[in-house]
């Protein structure tokens, strides 16, 4: 799901394999067994012109606008948060409720006991008041 999250919310971009497994932290394998279905469904496309092959979203698919507002709604703040917190004006953001929690029952990699998760790409889990954003600041 979050390979066609990645894909389909941001369908003007071209994704490597590579650049796709990169980005889930999946093997190549994984990604290209799964980027060959979505291909089979008709929901992404492959330029084969290209070396390494480009894979990027069928917009004309009648499934693409229902399958990318569902990813939208669930797996697609993942990705919005990463947009934002790339902006030099963000410090962190934080997220409550049932998608913070599904996300740390996960990852369950923590120990505090706050109901708040930060939500930067290379740290997840519970925080409380001495929690640390990745680059060493206070959250």
């Amino acid at each position: 799901m979050r390979l066609l999250a990645l894909v389909l919310l941001q369908p003007e971009r071209e994704w490597t394999l590579q650049t796709l497994a990169d980005a889930l932290g999946a093997s190549q394998s994984s990604v290209h067994r799964e980027l060959e279905r979505a291909e089979a469904a008709g929901i992404l496309s492959r330029n084969a012109a290209s070396r390494p092959h480009r894979f990027r979203a069928v917009v004309s698919d009648p499934l693409f606008e229902p399958l990318a507002n569902l990813l939208s709604r669930t797996v697609g703040i993942e990705t919005e948060l990463r947009t934002v917190l790339e902006r030099p004006d963000i410090d962190a953001a934080v997220i409550y409720g049932s998608w913070a929690a599904e996300r740390v029952r996960r990852t369950a990699t923590s120990t505090c006991s706050s109901s708040a998760m930060p939500t930067s790409v290379s740290y997840a889990g519970w925080c409380d008041r001495s929690a640390r954003h990745p680059d060493g600041r206070s959250i």
